[in-house]
């Protein structure tokens, strides 16, 4: 009988001699045992007896030791990798080839552009690419050179600079629009190699336009005094003082505008300056400093409509000035009181009553009353006030919502009263 066994080794095919009952495998040398009879072989033998007989690289690793098929290993993922890494560098080099092409086309169309700004940019582009190879041998067939396109960028964004600084300081724009866009200025020689040595020449101009523009809004607030515009003097000084608390690196701050600044400020106060004085006679809910943020704007905006000015400066020393020098003082005392109960309920209302007197030279101008209280509840639903109504105590809670009820009725008695204020007589300024 002649057919062929399957090592259970190496996994390989082969056929032994005639009448034997054991053979030596051909390729591993292993002792495989020869089957004689159908019944004693079982199905999966058969079945190893079909399969194909293994590759070139399986009866390879069978005979080399466990090293060299290590060291084939490590030759296989080597190779894969530097062919991975040549095709990267070919793709790198097309792609690097194919944007220099890109930035050369947009140079070339920019060139004779009148915004200098543009064509920067296209040389920014063009230098950021010119470290690889392929990029450099397309600048060379278009007849670019690296020094030549550093030269041009220098000249011309230094050209773009001087432009917007001449245009900044010739324009009518207000002198806090200037002195920003002059530290952008500022700020770009900080940033650009190419504008490092104007720095000099971008602090010198912000300083002239910071003092030439504290000098300005002075000559201009002493023009709207002599003409009787307290609220337009008013702002040019805010605006001078601004200007004044803007400092820079290495730029000493103003002190010559500083005596004029605080002789036109004196003036004005003398003139038609308020120091308001709020004092809180009765609280119950509502502390001192709550009612004046709420009723100080409103008074101040409609004081300020009849001619006189207000303090509205962030400079500690200038407010003290201002307050110690104003020719008008408005006490406002305010009371905060319990009312009624509510509807007849054990839950009380509130009534706020200030006291407003306008004085010059410690004697009374003018003075009014504004009374506010609850007249209703903030909205609630029907069960709401029925368990208002059922209530046998008060609550704080809804006493609350009462107080805040009346202060939201406030405002209108403030502005009735304020109606009555007589404007501020046009009396010849100090």
């Amino acid at each position: 009988m002649s057919y062929r066994i399957n090592c259970p080794e190496c996994d390989t095919v082969f056929e032994p001699r005639p009448g034997v009952w054991s053979a030596h495998c051909p390729f591993c040398g292993c002792r495989v045992e020869v089957p004689h009879s159908v019944d004693t072989i079982d199905a999966s033998q058969f079945r190893k007896r079909i399969r194909k007989p293994p590759g070139w690289l399986i009866r390879l690793q069978a005979h080399l030791p466990s090293w060299a098929n290590f060291a084939l290993i490590c030759c296989g993922v080597l190779i894969t990798l530097s062919v991975v890494m040549q095709a990267w560098v070919v793709t790198h080099a097309d792609r690097s080839a194919m944007l220099m092409r890109r930035a050369i086309h947009d140079y070339q169309s920019l060139s004779e552009s009148a915004d200098e700004m543009l064509v920067v940019q296209a040389c920014d582009k063009l230098l950021d690419l010119w470290t690889t190879r392929s990029a450099r041998l397309e600048a060379d067939r278009a007849g670019l050179t690296e020094d030549q396109t550093r030269r041009l960028r220098r000249d011309l964004i230094r050209k773009s600079w001087n432009k917007r600084l001449e245009a900044m300081s010739n324009s009518s724009t207000s002198p806090l629009q200037a002195l920003e866009g002059e530290s952008k200025l500022l700020d770009e020689t900080a940033n650009d190699p190419d504008l490092k040595d104007l720095s000099n020449k971008a602090r010198t101009a912000w300083r002239t336009t910071r003092d030439g523009g504290i000098q300005s809004q002075l000559d201009l607030c002493q023009a709207q005094i002599d003409s009787n515009r307290p609220q337009e003097s008013l702002k040019s000084l805010m605006n001078a003082e601004q200007l004044q608390a803007r400092n820079l690196a290495e730029v000493p701050a103003p002190t010559d505008s500083e005596p004029r600044f605080r002789s036109l400020l004196e003036r004005l106060s003398k003139w038609r300056g308020v120091s308001p004085r709020i004092l809180m006679t009765e609280s119950n809910f509502t502390s001192t400093s709550a009612a004046s943020s709420q009723i100080l704007p409103l008074i101040v905006s409609l004081v300020s409509a009849k001619g006189y000015v207000f303090r509205d400066f962030t400079d500690q020393a200038h407010q003290t000035l201002f307050l110690k020098s104003a020719a008008y003082t408005l006490d406002l005392q305010i009371s905060e009181r319990f009312g009624r109960g509510f509807e007849e309920t054990p839950h009380r209302t509130t009534l706020i009553e200030v006291r407003m007197n306008l004085l010059r030279s410690g004697k009374s101008i003018w003075n009014q009353v504004a009374m506010a209280r609850t007249s209703k509840i903030p909205a609630q639903t029907a069960m709401g006030m029925s368990r208002l109504q059922l209530s046998k105590q008060s609550d704080e809670r809804i006493e609350r919502k009462l107080n805040e009820a009346a202060w939201e009725t406030l405002p209108k008695a403030i502005n009735q009263s304020m109606q009555l204020l007589e404007a501020a007589r046009n009396s010849p300024n100090p």
